[in-house]
């Protein structure tokens, strides 16, 4: 699973991610979209220099980690109707 591209999860129950999430390297898409009980991103966000879109829009999440910066290839964050 270490090549999973694509990873969407959308409208769905979840409310954190495993901290391996991170080791994903070739994570090129993160959809957390509408998952309404999801309150934290990762700390530290590992492998993820692939990631070019965070779909993080309505869900609970009140504030990033500063490793959010590391993500070097981030295009989309969607952060509307969050409390960020």
């Amino acid at each position: 699973m270490k090549r999973l591209e694509v990873l969407r999860l959308k409208n769905t129950a979840v409310k954190d991610l495993s901290d391996s999430i991170g080791d994903l390297e070739y994570l090129t898409v993160l959809d957390l979209l509408d998952c309404s009980k999801f309150e934290k991103f990762l700390e530290k966000v590992g492998n993820m220099k692939r990631l070019k879109e965070l779909h993080l829009k309505n869900t609970a999440i009140k504030d990033l980690p500063d490793s959010i910066g590391d993500l070097e290839s981030l295009q989309v964050l969607g952060l509307s109707d969050c409390s960020v």
